[in-house]
């Protein structure tokens, strides 16, 4: 961190996301060569089904475009460690099966920093788009500063999210147990139900010390990455931010957010791309009953009482809120204000 230029190992976890993959490594190489970064970029594709046709073609596309890429193809046995040279910049990695964000991002940090030895890693998707100039320059500042930052996130704009972060704690009753009691609160609270009884999203906040931070942008000192175990590998996808909150506080690191600098970026576009609405639902629960019952110590029963009431919900509630939503609107158009 102290060196005229800092090492920066970068890891992108994809599925199936060659093209988009590509248009992001583009932009962000331009970006990191701007900001006068050393840059190391792993690639984690988890796609298991290419075809060995297919995947040759991905290798020409892409070593037109990056002549000092290495491709490691784990389905067909090559070694991580012994197919890697430190003067790769890009590796671009055909995983054997899906394995995630959490693990496919510490496979990119075990394959990459051995050799690389970075001075900061750069948790990021293949949907961001960077656009402070000084980005990268100023989260660097704000770490060298502060001792204790573990990981640093900037502001995050979305023409279809206005929710990415930055996140205070979230209790398990204020998560999940309180949609039992849906409508009851609803009438009674109104708008503030979904703003601020539901919602962990921190409003009126330029930067400062917050509990989480959003997943598709997480810039970690690399000894700190290393040092906590990376993220736990018993998620798959989603609450992976909250663990990795929890992890570093164990160590005395914390989470920052800096609004001064902004990205761009859409979510949805991974989940989207292999997963049903229920399903990612259903996904997004599990993680977060591991998160609250093994880094919040919540009982078994309130668990139980959790996916009660989240069944309640997406089963009773929701559907009937989408059923009244639509007669409302079907009503409205046959009895048109005069």
């Amino acid at each position: 961190m102290e060196a005229s230029v800092v090492r920066i190992l970068v890891s992108v976890v994809t599925y199936r996301q060659h093209e988009q993959t590509r248009d992001f490594l583009q932009h962000a190489i331009l970006r990191f060569n701007d900001e006068g970064l050393d840059y190391r970029i792993v690639v984690v594709d988890n796609y298991e089904r290419y075809t060995g046709e297919e995947k040759a073609g991905i290798q020409d596309e892409l070593n037109l475009l990056f002549p000092s890429l290495r491709v490691i193809d784990i389905q067909n046995g090559e070694g991580e460690k012994t197919a890697v040279k430190a003067s790769d910049t890009i590796i671009y990695v055909f995983n054997n099966e899906n394995q995630g964000y959490a693990k496919g991002n510490n496979r990119a940090f075990a394959i990459g920093e051995p050799l690389y030895k970075s001075d900061v890693f750069l948790v990021c998707g293949n949907d961001v788009e960077f656009l402070s100039n000084d980005l990268f320059r100023t989260l660097l500042q704000k770490i060298e500063e502060n001792k204790d930052i573990g990981v640093i996130g900037p502001h995050i704009i979305g023409d279809t999210a206005t929710w990415q972060g930055p996140f205070k704690y979230q209790s398990i009753y204020r998560r999940y147990i309180a949609f039992l009691f849906y409508p009851v609160i609803y009438v009674l609270f109104g708008k503030y139900f979904q703003s601020t009884l539901v919602s962990d999203v921190i409003t009126g906040i330029v930067e400062g010390y917050v509990y989480r931070l959003m997943g598709c942008f997480l810039l970690f000192r690399s000894r700190v990455f290393d040092e906590v175990g990376g993220f736990d590998e018993d998620t798959f996808l989603f609450a992976e931010e909250q663990i990795i909150s929890e992890k570093l506080m164990q160590r005395g690191y914390r989470n920052y957010y800096c609004g001064k600098v902004s990205i761009r970026h859409e979510p949805g576009n991974a989940t989207g791309a292999f997963f049903r609405e229920r399903y990612i639902e259903w996904t997004r629960f599990r993680n977060d009953m591991l998160y609250y019952r093994k880094y919040k110590n919540v009982s078994p029963f309130l668990v139980l009482l959790a996916r009660l009431s989240y069944s309640v919900y997406l089963y009773v509630y929701k559907p009937l809120m989408a059923f009244l939503v639509a007669l409302g609107g079907r009503i409205r158009k046959m009895n048109p204000a005069r």
